[in-house]
């Protein structure tokens, strides 16, 4: 898969993932607003039976008013009863025959009744002008016992029961008049508040305020602690809206944890559309990285291909050009010429044989199957052995190996064979990648006695700190182009990493570009 196909997969699945979450986010948004307006919905609710009791609680105490005697409306039930009794008397007089515009001995008074085909109906003549009282009007009438009424005295009856009226009328209107903290009983309010909020399913805190008409002003709080939240986030409800003479009063309430309790109604579907969007993300990530990852292994295969191309291509031209000249009368004849021709084709050999274990051990690290002979094993020596066996390698090239073992303790438990090689690694590269006289340090000490570190010092080309990271990677070498100065297939620094960590130790490179690296293991000596 070229590079133009991996952006395009991507970018299409990059905005795949922004629409997905897109349209997740704007369901969770929606699904939120319905479940505000459905709170603001239950509010309202809650509210409106609290304001409806606080009325008919105050009607209540204002009939049951002591300041005012009896009860006003008592007082007009008792009298219509009154006059439905007279009624009913002067009706029976009528049917009897009996027309009189006095008073009977009881001092009470005698209304005249006259039949009519439509129904009976209460009447009084004034100056050739009939007034028709209606069975409601006489009711409305308060009765005083008097000796002589007239038809003035009829007047003042019925101005009496309207005066009535209004004097209960004024009574409830100047209870209205008082100021609303006078009117309002905080621990009665509160505990409305709380029972509609129950009834309603709301459990959540919340804080309530009052506006007074007059003032203008919080006259009344629950608790005082959210005095500006009132005033600038409270819901305003319209206080005894009955009260229509009068400046209106407002209750405010406010909830401090609002979108708190509206998300704990939703936390199923939060959660589960949050594990859906993780989900999706995670799943995202994955393919990209196993892309980029495939496309990294792929330029790694390529690059192995041409290295291990270059690498086998020159034994094996070195091993046919010697073959040819074998072939050769003249060289034939030649004993001298024939076996150095021979040593040549024997080296070469021997140079095919190095790379294709290198290649098999690869493969053995895959599959863990590398096996590991454990004994003792005295690095110093180790070490010693390795120089000797490099020592015309680094003059050929005019180099320099400095080697200070400051270690004491030398002895560690493991496989003389692969530490053998992972020292020969580390050296052989510090020479490869040093481009002019090789000047190498190796020098050991123990750390804490518990173990022994080796640190391998060049001056070569140095590492870049981004390709740090990735050295100890099976198949990786750092990037030079076409070129293919340095020989290799990678495969190093990963089997050293391997037999170093299997042994229980570690390596760590330090290096700066044009000044060199040092790498330091770490084996743990034998207990």
């Amino acid at each position: 898969m070229n590079n133009k196909r991996i952006l395009f997969t991507i970018l299409i699945m990059s905005l795949s993932l922004i629409v997905l979450v897109g349209l997740q986010i704007y369901w969770i948004e929606n699904a939120i607003k319905v479940r505000e307006a459905n709170f603001l919905s239950s509010i309202n609710q809650a509210v409106s039976n609290v304001v409806y009791k606080l009325e008919k609680i105050e009607l209540a105490r204002q009939i049951k008013n002591p300041k005012y005697g009896a009860s006003p409306l008592l007082l007009i039930d008792s009298l219509n009863k009154q006059i439905v009794k007279k009624l009913e008397k002067e009706s029976e007089k009528s049917r009897k025959g009996i027309n009189d515009s006095t008073y009977d001995s009881h001092g009470e008074i005698t209304v005249e009744f006259f039949k009519k085909k439509s129904g009976q109906s209460a009447k009084k003549n004034e100056a050739n002008n009939d007034t028709t009282l209606t069975y409601n009007e006489i009711g409305a009438r308060s009765l005083n016992n008097s000796t002589n009424y007239d038809d003035d005295s009829l007047k003042n009856q019925y101005n009496r029961s309207s005066i009535l009226g209004q004097v209960i009328e004024s009574l409830i209107n100047e209870n209205n008049k008082k100021p609303i903290e006078e009117r309002l009983d905080k621990n009665l309010l509160d505990s409305l508040i709380k029972d509609e909020f129950r009834n309603q399913h709301i459990n959540t805190p919340y804080e309530f305020g009052v506006i007074s008409g007059t003032t203008e002003k919080l006259c009344l709080e629950k608790t005082g602690k959210y005095h500006n939240e009132l005033l600038n986030d409270g819901l305003v409800f319209n206080l005894f809206p009955g009260d229509i003479f009068s400046s209106p009063s407002y209750l405010l309430i406010y909830f401090p944890r609002e979108t708190q309790f509206i998300l704990s109604q939703m936390w199923a579907m939060l959660l589960l559309s949050g594990i859906l969007i993780l989900v999706i993300i995670a799943i995202f990530i994955f393919n990209i990285s196993t892309i980029i990852r495939q496309k990294k292994l792929s330029d790694i295969k390529n690059d192995f291909i041409n290295n291990m191309t270059h690498e086998f291509k020159t034994p094996i031209s070195t091993i046919s050009l010697a073959c040819e000249a074998l072939n050769d009368n003249d060289i034939s004849q030649s004993t001298l010429l024939m076996h150095n021709y021979i040593g040549i084709i024997s080296e070469e050999n021997k140079r095919l044989g190095k790379m294709a274990e290198k290649i098999l051990q690869t493969a053995v690290l895959d599959k863990v199957l590398l096996k590991v002979k454990q004994e003792d094993v005295d690095i110093h020596r180790v070490i010693e052995d390795v120089l000797k066996s490099m020592s015309i390698v680094f003059e050929s090239r005019n180099g320099t190996i400095e080697t200070k073992l400051n270690a004491t303790k030398s002895i560690v438990f493991g496989d003389k064979v692969h530490l053998t090689n992972v020292i020969y690694n580390l050296l052989d590269n510090a020479n490869k990648y040093t481009p002019n006289k090789p000047k190498i340090e190796l020098v050991t000490q123990n750390k804490n006695d518990l173990g022994i570190v080796i640190q391998i010092k060049d001056n070569g080309i140095g590492i870049s700190r981004s390709n740090q990271k990735k050295i100890f990677e099976k198949l990786y070498r750092v990037p030079t182009g076409n070129r293919h100065d340095v020989k290799g297939f990678g495969l190093g620094l990963s089997y050293v990493k391997v037999i170093v960590e299997i042994h229980g130790g570690n390596i760590t490179v330090e290096s700066e570009l044009k000044k060199g690296s040092t790498f330091k293991i770490y084996l743990p000596l034998k207990k």
